[in-house]
C-alpha cells in the first residue's frame, strides 16, 4: 500500500471512524448502531463518498477482528452505504472543442489543453508527460509518470509513477494538431529555459516558470479562464476526456 494510501486512511480513522465509534467496544459494536451513525453523517452533509469511504475502512479492520477472533462477524456486511450518485458527465460539441482551442492556443500551458481534449490524457498524465516521453519520428506518447498533489505537504505537485492500472506505462498516438502545438511549444520553452536563472530541470512539457510541475489543482482555475474567454459554457477539466471519448464514438 503506498504512502498516500496510508495517509488516506489515517485521516479517515482519526477524523471520522474514532470520535463516531471508537468508544464502543469492538464486541458491541452492532448493525444497527452503524447505520445509525452513517445516517448521522449524510444528515450532517458527509458526502456520500467520504461515507463509503469510512465504510471501507471499517470493513477492513473489522475483518482482522473476525480472522483473529475478536468478533464473529462482521456488522459491515449487513449494513448499507448511502449509494454514489451517478451523474452523466458534462461534454461539448465539436464546434465548442474547437472554440475552447483557439482561444487555448494562446495559453501558457497550450498542450495541457490538447493533451487532454484530443488526446484524451488524464490531467496527472498530462502533466506527467516528459519531453523524453515523446517518440517524434511515431508520432507517440509513452505514459510513465504522473503529477498528483501531496496530501503530506500541503497539496504540493509531486511526480510518481503511474499507478492508474495494472497494465502501468500505455502509449498513446498524438495527432497531428498537437504534434505541431508541441513543436511551437518546445522552441518557447527553451527560450525561457535559458532566460532563467532558477530553472529546474524535470524535462517537464508542461510546467512553471521554473520547470517545476505544475500543481494539479491550479488546473481548474486556468481552465475556466480559458472557458470564460472562449464564451463557453462550464463543465471540468475531466469534462475534456469525456468530450474526446465522445468525438471518438461520434467519428466511429
Amino acid at each position: 500500500i503506498s504512502s498516500q494510501c496510508m495517509k488516506d486512511y489515517e485521516i479517515i480513522i482519526r477524523k471520522h471512524l474514532k470520535p463516531a465509534l471508537g468508544s464502543v467496544p469492538v464486541q458491541k459494536l452492532t448493525p444497527a448502531r452503524v447505520q445509525t451513525q452513517y445516517d448521522s453523517w449524510v444528515e450532517k452533509g458527509m458526502s456520500p463518498r467520504m461515507v463509503r469511504g469510512c465504510h471501507m475502512r471499517l470493513s477492513q479492520a473489522l475483518n482482522h477482528g473476525v480472522r483473529f477472533r475478536l468478533v464473529q462477524s462482521n456488522v459491515c456486511d449487513v449494513v448499507i452505504p448511502p449509494k454514489l450518485p451517478k451523474p452523466k458527465p458534462e461534454v461539448w460539441d465539436t464546434e465548442e472543442a474547437h472554440a475552447f482551442l483557439e482561444v487555448a492556443e494562446s495559453d501558457a500551458m497550450s498542450p495541457l489543453w490538447h493533451l487532454l481534449l484530443l488526446e484524451g490524457m488524464r490531467r496527472g498524465e498530462a502533466l506527467g508527460l516528459r519531453w523524453s516521453d515523446l517518440n517524434w519520428e511515431r508520432g507517440t506518447a509513452h505514459l510513465v509518470q504522473t503529477v498528483a498533489p501531496d496530501k503530506n505537504s500541503r497539496g504540493e505537485p509531486m511526480i510518481q509513477a503511474r499507478t492508474k492500472t495494472a497494465a502501468g506505462a500505455r502509449t498513446v498516438r498524438l495527432t497531428t494538431r498537437t504534434l505541431e502545438t508541441l513543436r511551437t511549444h518546445r522552441n518557447a520553452q527553451l527560450e525561457r529555459r535559458m532566460a532563467s536563472g532558477d530553472w529546474t530541470d524535470h524535462d517537464l512539457i508542461v510546467c512553471t516558470s521554473r520547470g517545476t510541475p505544475v500543481n494539479p489543482n491550479n488546473v481548474t482555475r486556468s481552465f475556466d479562464l480559458i472557458v470564460k474567454r472562449a464564451g463557453l459554457r462550464r463543465i471540468t477539466p475531466h469534462g475534456l476526456r469525456h468530450t474526446h471519448a465522445t468525438m471518438l464514438l461520434k467519428h466511429g
